[in-house]
């Protein structure tokens, strides 16, 4: 009797789990469906530079709104609102490298990069969950790397150097690379450990989806500058 009733505690944390993951990727998608869309917008109106920080400034709302709705409904709704904001901030600078020579190949390569450096996160972080690898410290350094990178991109402000640029896009690469692998841990962790965190499944896209697009604007640059060489 006891080994029927861990079986079926076993199965059923399994199909929990499983659930989670499977209502993470679709709110990861309906992101970057909406993320997509929101691009696509911008690059044909082209939107000022103030009305770009005032796009900035409603998805940090439309951000706290999925945070402070948890599980509800709103969660949701304000997820894709915060997808079509975030991926209308990047418009600008996808336009800009679409009408360079060979843009849209780049945008491309920029894209399929990302999509294969996801597939590798997942792939290490499943690892590491199985394995019971603790990634709590890989994630301090990777909090170290942003403050670095941060002051990197500070610096680029005032220092216009293709080299400097390219060294801030190269570490950014880096470390939402990084961040991809750490948060998708956590997210698995949390699955088959109760308690571990608390994560909810719009919460969790919403990470995914802010390192996936911090990770694409990088990587274009990365391309944008191998394009110019």
């Amino acid at each position: 009797m006891s080994t029927l009733g861990t079986t079926a505690s076993t199965r059923s944390a399994a199909s929990s789990a499983l659930s989670f993951r499977a209502q993470t990727m679709l709110l990861v998608a309906l992101s970057l469906f909406c993320g997509t869309g929101g691009a696509a917008f911008t690059v044909v109106h082209h939107l000022s530079g103030l009305a770009t920080l005032g796009v900035a400034l409603a998805g940090l709302v439309a951000l706290i709104a999925v945070n402070m709705a948890k599980r509800s409904v709103i969660a949701i709704p304000a997820l894709a609102v915060f997808g079509a904001l975030m991926g209308a901030t990047s418009g600008p600078m996808v336009a800009l490298y679409l009408h360079m020579p060979h843009g849209p190949h780049i945008v491309a390569a920029a894209a399929l990069s990302t999509a294969f450096a996801a597939l590798a996160a997942a792939g290490l972080a499943m690892f590491a969950v199985a394995r019971n690898i603790d990634l709590s410290v890989f994630g301090q350094f990777l909090f170290i790397g942003l403050l670095a990178l941060l002051g990197f991109t500070i610096l680029g402000v005032f220092i216009h150097l293709p080299a400097l640029q390219l060294t801030v896009a190269a570490l950014g690469v880096l470390i939402f690379s990084g961040y991809l692998v750490f948060d998708l841990w956590r997210i698995e962790r949390q699955n088959f450990r109760p308690g571990a965190g608390d994560f909810t499944p719009a919460m969790a896209a919403c990470t995914l989806y802010l390192d996936l697009l911090n990770l694409f604007q990088f990587l274009l640059e990365i391309f944008a500058a191998a394009s110019r060489d």
